[in-house]
């Protein structure tokens, strides 16, 4: 018997570099349920509203027990979960 994943898909963007900003997620659980968040900033980084949508989704599973595939397009993402991951 496997263990199904949470999947978590994220994104951040800002208008300009700094600019207003906003970050978007959203969690879906092996039974289909469907959890959305999102937020902004009026003066922010498009860097930091990457990283602020994957911070809030693992912050909202930090209590769930289970894998999570986290889905994201920001190398700076990637590279800090590669980075802190790596044994």
């Amino acid at each position: 018997m496997s263990v199904q994943q949470i999947v978590v898909f994220t994104d951040g963007a800002s208008k300009r570099n700094p600019g207003a900003g906003g970050w978007g997620v959203v969690i879906v659980t092996p039974d289909g349920h469907v959890t959305e968040l999102g937020g902004g900033e009026p003066l922010t980084t498009n860097h930091k509203m990457e990283l602020t949508g994957a911070i809030q989704a693992l912050t909202r599973l930090q209590a769930t027990p289970g894998p999570v595939a986290v889905y994201t397009d920001s190398t700076c993402v990637i590279q800090g979960i590669e980075h802190r991951c790596r044994v």
